[in-house]
């Protein structure tokens, strides 16, 4: 594995105390030295705070991240085939993402339900069974809070699937809107063409249509003949005789632009809300041993014992903190 101090250096560096206990506690100190509490809130930060921590980072978006330590000949890709599950690039950032969660409960952060594969490190593995029972925990206190059952759940999605789908169907008319938003833009720009190659047009036609004054101007004259040229298409166009102010084009894109951002902003919520809602389904589903709709996958003792190993997780990590605090104090 990567290594700076020592083979779980990545660990102590996202706070994974649990994963870290290979480390010494002179080492550990180390690195918190280093990184100065900086908890990474995002897996760039994290890239950030390795190089802190004197690794040299590369890669990034559809390619595979690779670290290489001081005194390290190659660099180590973060994919599960080289270190194991646990440091993947989608591990960490799941990691780093669940440690954000809110505890409110009217806006919840709730975490999905992690799949623990049969490949999966003791490590992750011991992480992620941590990590399930608080969201277990979680999703039971917000539908107790909000008085719901699976089959409010089911009509929830629903509904918002709906809103959605009717919000969709309204993008022809926002697509108007941003095309009409185009229009105008251009017009605008016309308009102040219009404005500031006038006067060289009159002055034009007071030389009595000079050719000497036109050679000389004829760029700024070619442009301001195809203004006027614009102008009459957009009239024929709109079926209008005289073209809008300056102020009426203005007001009219702002009401647009308005008008769309409104569209997009509520439809960006409701996507939101439909993802919290699909992730409580989720999770709902896996504390009541459920299918979709509704019907029971597990007997009652299965789901029972699930929380029981759940709960045993927990308080072994609790004695670890336990004594790991003991072991400072002295």
């Amino acid at each position: 594995m990567v290594s700076l101090y020592g083979e779980n250096s990545i660990d102590t560096i996202l706070g994974r105390e649990q994963l870290y206990n290979a480390l010494s506690e002179e080492q550990n100190q180390k690195i918190l030295a280093k990184i100065e509490g900086r908890k990474p809130k995002s897996f760039d930060e994290f890239a950030e705070v390795l190089k802190v921590c004197g690794y040299e980072v590369k890669g990034g978006e559809n390619k595979y991240i690779s670290v290489r330590a001081k005194g390290q000949k190659k660099f180590t890709r973060l994919k599960s085939a080289t270190l194991g599950e646990a440091y993947t690039k989608n591990s960490i950032t799941d990691f780093i993402e669940s440690s954000q969660g809110s505890d409110s409960l009217s806006q919840p952060t709730l975490n999905k339900f992690i799949d623990i594969k049969a490949k999966s490190s003791p490590g992750f593995a011991y992480w992620a069974k941590l990590q399930n029972l608080k969201t277990l925990v979680d999703t039971h206190s917000y539908l107790v809070e909000n008085n719901l059952n699976f089959d409010d759940m089911k009509a929830l999605v629903y509904e918002k699937e709906v809103a959605i789908s009717n919000f969709e169907i309204e993008k022809e008319s926002i697509q108007n809107k941003i095309n009409r938003q185009k229009e105008i833009s251009i017009l605008r720009n016309h308009l102040i063409s219009y404005v500031k190659n006038r006067k060289i047009f009159d002055e034009y036609k007071k030389s009595g249509y000079n050719k000497t004054f036109k050679e000389q101007n004829a760029e700024i004259l070619e442009s301001f003949n195809e203004t006027r040229k614009y102008f009459d298409e957009y009239k024929k166009l709109r079926k209008i005789e005289k073209l809008p102010s300056m102020a009426e084009i203005k007001e009219e894109y702002a009401e647009l632009k308005s008008a769309r951002e409104s569209y997009y902003e509520e439809l960006k919520t409701h996507k939101e809300e439909l993802k919290l809602l699909k992730i409580l389904k989720s999770n709902a589903m896996e504390l009541l041993g459920v299918d979709g709709d509704g019907e029971k996958l597990k007997s009652e003792k299965e789901v029972k014992q699930e929380r029981i190993e759940a709960i045993n997780t927990q308080k072994e990590r609790i004695l670890k903190q336990q004594k790991y605090k003991k072991k400072q104090a002295r």
